[in-house]
């Protein structure tokens, strides 16, 4: 973890035991999707992005989400498949990785000027196959 980073290392947003929103992330290799209250986003990753480690790439796949931007004072759920990000997001960071670290903190930011309050979950199950995914 990166020194100028302890001030976040507490959280600053109060928890809602109540989940508000659902956000479902791919990221493969060709691009990143993302769906929240059954409207999709997507996209493709550059050709210098999409060399990047894919720990990295589901990270950024939260952080693009032009969505998210229309929440605040909510309590966000994201479920990923990928164990890395999801620990790196509820971490609020990681000591293991300077690239996932400067997203997950970019990510925290974003939230603490919306008064969102993040978790992450493992799910492979993409939001198509079954509905209620999202519970606590």
């Amino acid at each position: 973890m990166h020194l100028e980073n302890l001030p976040n290392l507490f959280n600053l947003i109060e928890a809602s035991p109540v989940v508000d929103i659902c956000l479902h992330l791919d990221a493969p290799l060709f691009g990143w999707g993302n769906v929240m209250n059954n409207m999709s986003t997507r996209g493709h990753w550059t050709e210098y992005e999409a060399k990047r480690h894919i720990n990295y790439l589901e990270l950024m796949a939260g952080y693009f989400d032009p969505k998210i931007d229309s929440v605040v004072g909510k309590h966000v759920k994201i479920l990923i498949d990928n164990t890395t990000a999801v620990s790196v997001i509820n971490n609020k960071g990681s000591s293991h990785n300077d690239q996932c670290d400067d997203v997950a903190c970019d990510i925290w930011k974003l939230c603490e000027e919306k008064s969102i309050w993040l978790t992450a979950a493992y799910s492979t199950i993409y939001p198509r196959q079954r509905q209620d995914n999202c519970r606590p």
